[in-house]
C-alpha cells in the first residue's frame, strides 16, 4: 500500500536526477526555420546592395506650359469691355483683335486737366526762371561787349609800345605788364561767355519739356473724340485663362487675357523649348543645381494627380539655366507673384525645362505614365508640379559604407 503513494515518474527522477540517459533538445523545429529565413533575407538583400541600384534624385517644382513663357493682354484704356473674341486654348496671332473697350471718357478728361494743370505750373515756374535767365544773359552781354573792346584796346596798345621796343626807345619789359592785363581780361570775357552758354542751355530743356506736355494733351483730346478700342495681341500664342468678360469694368493696365507665347518663328528663330509642345518649367534649389544635366530622366507628378494611384508621366531634361533665375524673371514667365515667392522662399533656383514624354497608344491623355496610363482626363498647361530629376544610380551599400566609418571613428 506504501508503494503507491508516489507516482512512477517521480521516483525515477528521484532515482536518476541528472537524466543523463536522454538527448537534450537545444533548438526547436520552428526556431531553425525563423534562423534560415532572417539568413536568407540577409542574403538577398546583400546581394541587392550589391547589384541592385537607389536613383539619387534632385527635388524641384513648377509648373506645366506650352512655349516659352506667360504673357499678359492688358486693356489700353479705361472702360467697358464691349466684346471679348477668344476663349480658353484658342491660339491667336500677332495683331488679331482679341477685345474691344469702350471708352471711359471722364477717364481721359481727368488726364487732360492733371496735364493742363501740369503744364500751367510748369509754364509759370518756366516764365519766372526765363525771366530771370533773360536779365542775366542781358547784363552779361554787356559786359561781354565791354570786356571784349577792353581786349582789343590792350592789344593795340601792346601792338604800339612792341614798335617802340623793337625802335630800341623802350625797354623789352615793358611789354610784360599789357601781356598780364590782356590775359586777365580774356578770362573774364571767356567767363562771360561761358556763364551764357549755360543758362542758354538750362532754358532750351523748358521748352522742350512744355512743348512734350502740350503733344500729351492734343494726343488725350483726339483720343478723346473715340468712342471704342481695339485691343490687339502683340504676339502670337495660345489663350490659357480669360480673366476678364463682356461688361466688365476695367482699368488701364489691367489684364484680359493670358496666354503661353512661343519663341518667334523664321529662318534665325531659336527652336521653341520641346518642340512647342507642353511641357514642365521647374525651379531647382541651387544647393543642388549642379547636379542636372540635360537629357537626365524626370518623374513629373502634377499636384492633382494621385501619385500613390497613378504613378508620374516620364519626362526628360532639356535645357538647365547656367544662372540663378530673378524674381523679374519668374514673374515675367510665370504671371503669379505668389508662386514665385513661394518658389524662391528658401534661397536661389536655377530654371530647368522638362520635356513630357507623349504615348500615341494613350487615349486618356497621350503622355507616357509610370504605370497605368494616368487619370481619365487631359493633362493640360497652367497645372502645378512636383518633378523628380533622376541624377546619378547609386550601389546600396554605398550609402551604408560612409555610415559605418563614420560610427566607428575611421
Amino acid at each position: 500500500m506504501q508503494s503507491n503513494l508516489f507516482r512512477k515518474a517521480a521516483l525515477d527522477k528521484a532515482t536518476s536526477p541528472e537524466q543523463l540517459d536522454l538527448v537534450m533538445q537545444v533548438t526547436s523545429p520552428m526556431g531553425w526555420l525563423a534562423v534560415a529565413t532572417i539568413g536568407a533575407i540577409l542574403f538577398v538583400v546583400g546581394i541587392w546592395s550589391v547589384v541592385g541600384s537607389i536613383p539619387d534624385l534632385v527635388e524641384g517644382q513648377g509648373v506645366l506650359i506650352r512655349g516659352e513663357r506667360l504673357s499678359e493682354i492688358k486693356a489700353a484704356v479705361s472702360g467697358t469691355v464691349a466684346s471679348l473674341n477668344v476663349a480658353p486654348d484658342s491660339v491667336i496671332q500677332a495683331g488679331q483683335v482679341i477685345a474691344v473697350i469702350n471708352r471711359d471718357k471722364s477717364e481721359v478728361e481727368r488726364k487732360i486737366a492733371l496735364k493742363q494743370g501740369e503744364l500751367n505750373r510748369l509754364s509759370a515756374q518756366h516764365t519766372s526762371e526765363n525771366a530771370s535767365d533773360q536779365m542775366s544773359l542781358a547784363r552779361n552781354q554787356a559786359l561781354i561787349g565791354a570786356k571784349g573792346a577792353e581786349v582789343q584796346s590792350l592789344r593795340r596798345q601792346r601792338a604800339t609800345q612792341a614798335d617802340l621796343v623793337k625802335r630800341g626807345l623802350k625797354a623789352e619789359n615793358a611789354l610784360f605788364e599789357f601781356d598780364s592785363r590782356i590775359t586777365a581780361a580774356q578770362g573774364e570775357l571767356n567767363a562771360l561767355q561761358n556763364e551764357n552758354a549755360a543758362i542758354q542751355s538750362r532754358m532750351a530743356p523748358r521748352l522742350n519739356e512744355q512743348k512734350s506736355i502740350e503733344g500729351e494733351i492734343e494726343y488725350l483730346k483726339v483720343d478723346l473724340q473715340q468712342t471704342a478700342t481695339e485691343i490687339k495681341s502683340l504676339e502670337p500664342g495660345r489663350v490659357v485663362e480669360v480673366i476678364k468678360s463682356a461688361g466688365d469694368k476695367v482699368g488701364e493696365g489691367e489684364p484680359l487675357v493670358r496666354l503661353e507665347t512661343a519663341r518667334p518663328s523664321g529662318a534665325n528663330a531659336v527652336q521653341a523649348y520641346c518642340d512647342g509642345n507642353i511641357h514642365a518649367v521647374i525651379y531647382v534649389p541651387g544647393s543642388q543645381a549642379g547636379k542636372v544635366h540635360p537629357k537626365q530622366l524626370a518623374r513629373v507628378s502634377p499636384v492633382d494627380v494621385q501619385k500613390e494611384e497613378f504613378g508620374y508621366i516620364i519626362g526628360t531634361v532639356e535645357w538647365v539655366s547656367t544662372f540663378a533665375a530673378s524674381t523679374d524673371d519668374m514673374k515675367e514667365k510665370l504671371k503669379n507673384d505668389r508662386l514665385v515667392q513661394s518658389y524662391a522662399e528658401k534661397g536661389p533656383v536655377f530654371e530647368a525645362r522638362v520635356c513630357l514624354t507623349f504615348d500615341p497608344t494613350n487615349k486618356a491623355n497621350g503622355l507616357k505614365w509610370s504605370s497605368s496610363t494616368g487619370p481619365p482626363k487631359k493633362i493640360g498647361s497652367g497645372a502645378l508640379c512636383q518633378t523628380s530629376l533622376v541624377v546619378d544610380h547609386r550601389k546600396p551599400y554605398t550609402y551604408v559604407i560612409p555610415t559605418i566609418k563614420t560610427t566607428m571613428g575611421f
